[in-house]
């Protein structure tokens, strides 16, 4: 069962990551390219719940990564 994800709610890529079910390093990678809108908070990679949410819908950008 997915973790319940609040459109706005900030989430740690941890959290993302255990929610889209792949690994921190491919959602930290995401964060990086500009896949996943994610945002630092000083030193640590921070996700909205409906960047989250919108990823994992059809035709999302998870889709595009090859």
């Amino acid at each position: 069962m997915k973790p319940r994800i609040e459109p706005n709610e900030v989430y740690t890529l941890e959290e993302a990551a255990e929610y889209l079910k792949v690994s921190y390093g491919t959602v930290l990678r995401w964060a990086k390219q500009g896949t996943l809108p994610a945002f630092k908070i000083g030193r640590r990679w921070r996700v909205y719940g409906r960047d989250l949410l919108s990823l994992n819908e059809p035709g999302g950008s998870e889709e595009e990564e090859t």
